[in-house]
C-alpha cells in the first residue's frame, strides 16, 4: 500500500484568495511565477503536462506528490503589493537593466513557506531550488513530507 500522501490543493490563485488564504492561518507552499520563461525546475502548473510529454514524468510533479500541504501559486506581477506589505526590497521583486537597447522589467520567481500567515521561508535570500525548500519544509514539521516506500 502507497504510504504517500498527494499534496492537498494544486491551484493557481489571484491577490483576494492569497489574502483568505493569509487570514485562514494555514500552512502552504506559494510559487511566485515570474513573467520571463525562465528554465527553473519549479514549473507553473499548465506547464506540468507539456513537461510530462517531454520527460515523461515531471519532477516537480513527483516533488509535490511527496509534500504533504496545499500548493498554490500567482504571478509575481500580482503579488506585490503582498511582498512589500511583508518588508521585501524591490530588488526581490523585479529586475531592471537594459536588454539590448531597451530596458525592459523581470519579474523574479520566489517559494515561499507560509505559516500562520506568516513567510517561514523565502527562497529569495537563499536559493529557487527543490532542496532548499525541501530542508525547511522539513525544519518546519517533518510530517510534511513523504517519504517514498
Amino acid at each position: 500500500m502507497d504510504s504517500r500522501t498527494p499534496t492537498k490543493i494544486r491551484k493557481e490563485i489571484d491577490p483576494k484568495e492569497l489574502r483568505k488564504l493569509l487570514q485562514e492561518n494555514e500552512t502552504f507552499l506559494l510559487n511566485l511565477t515570474s513573467n520571463f520563461d525562465q528554465p527553473t525546475w519549479f514549473q507553473p502548473l499548465s506547464k506540468i503536462e507539456a513537461r510530462k510529454k517531454w520527460l515523461g514524468a515531471d519532477p516537480f510533479e513527483i516533488w509535490l506528490e511527496n509534500i504533504n500541504m496545499d500548493y498554490y501559486e500567482m504571478p509575481m506581477s500580482q503579488a506585490v503589493e503582498f511582498m512589500l506589505e511583508f518588508g521585501y526590497t524591490t530588488e526581490w521583486i523585479i529586475d531592471t537593466g537594459p536588454v539590448g537597447e531597451t530596458s525592459i522589467s523581470i519579474f523574479r520567481n520566489a517559494m515561499l513557506i507560509i505559516d500562520k500567515g506568516k513567510v517561514f521561508y523565502n527562497s529569495t535570500s537563499d536559493c529557487y531550488c527543490s532542496e532548499s525548500v525541501l530542508e525547511n519544509i522539513i525544519r518546519l514539521n517533518p510530517d510534511f513530507v513523504s517519504v517514498p516506500d
